[in-house]
Order: C-alpha cells, then structure tokens, then sequence
C-alpha cells in the first residue's frame, strides 16, 4: 500500500536491493568467449581500429584443414608415412586436441610429440652454427602412426 503524503500526491514505495551474491567467474561474458576460443567453437572477439574504437569480430570455428598433397611428402612415404592416417583418426586428434584438453594440456601434449635430435653436421661450410633437428610424431591409441 502507498502512503499518500497529501491526498492527491503517492508517496513512492522503498525498494529495497537485493544482496549481493558471490561473482561468479563462469557466468562472465570474457571468460565465456575464452572457453569457447580455447574448445574451438565460434566465438565474438573485439578489435582496436585506429582511431581507438572497438569493432566486433566474429570468429569461426576450427576446423580440419586439407589432407597435405606436396610433393614433398609424396617423395618421403617412408619417412613422413602422413598418408597412414585415414580420415575418422584425423578427425579424432582434431577433435580430442580441440575439445578435450585446455591450453596447458595442449603444450604437454606438443611437447610429448616431439624429440630432438642431434644434427650430424655442425656447422655448414659458411660457419653457420646449425641447431638440433625436431622429429614431430603423431600418436594414436598408443602406437606411432606418423613422423614428419
């Protein structure tokens, strides 16, 4: 019921505010678009233009890319053998690398992949100090299916 101050002006009533619960970082639209970029879905990110203004930008999801066919890897079957993996265990280390690990899982993951070798020659005739070689070996259901 409102109060009436004088008989023709209502008195408006208090409203009261509700109690503040605790923040919920889940529910944040910042961090829902991070665990949306970091599954691989779509998500909205802003860019900076020039004159300091914000332009919203809308990305795709990710995607599986075109099988390789360089002549590069069809000279080296023995070595890169990238054409032992069929499509269903592409589209599976896609969508367990994408969907199943967060960022840290996938750098341990990379790194596990990887092996370093030793060069067998040092230096080339110009003195140019050559590093290690880099081996990168794809995984799956525990057997090594591809080298490159």
């Amino acid at each position: 019921m409102a109060r009436l101050q004088r008989q023709d002006t209502p008195v408006k009533p208090i409203v009261k505010r509700a109690k503040r619960g605790s923040a919920d970082p889940l529910s944040w639209q910042i961090n829902k678009t991070k665990m949306l970029r970091m599954k691989g879905q779509k998500y909205v990110s802003y860019k900076k233009e020039k004159n300091s203004e914000r332009s919203r930008v809308e990305r795709k999801p990710r995607q599986v890319g075109n099988r390789c066919n360089s002549k590069k890897c069809e000279n080296s079957r023995s070595k890169r053998q990238c054409n032992l993996i069929n499509e269903e265990e592409r589209q599976h280390l896609f969508q367990r690398f994408w969907s199943d690990m967060d960022w840290k899982q996938r750098k341990t993951y990379v790194a596990a992949m990887v092996t370093k070798t030793q060069t067998k020659q040092k230096t080339t005739k110009k003195k140019i100090k050559k590093g290690n070689n880099v081996l990168l070996s794809l995984k799956s259901w525990g057997k090594v299916i591809a080298s490159m």
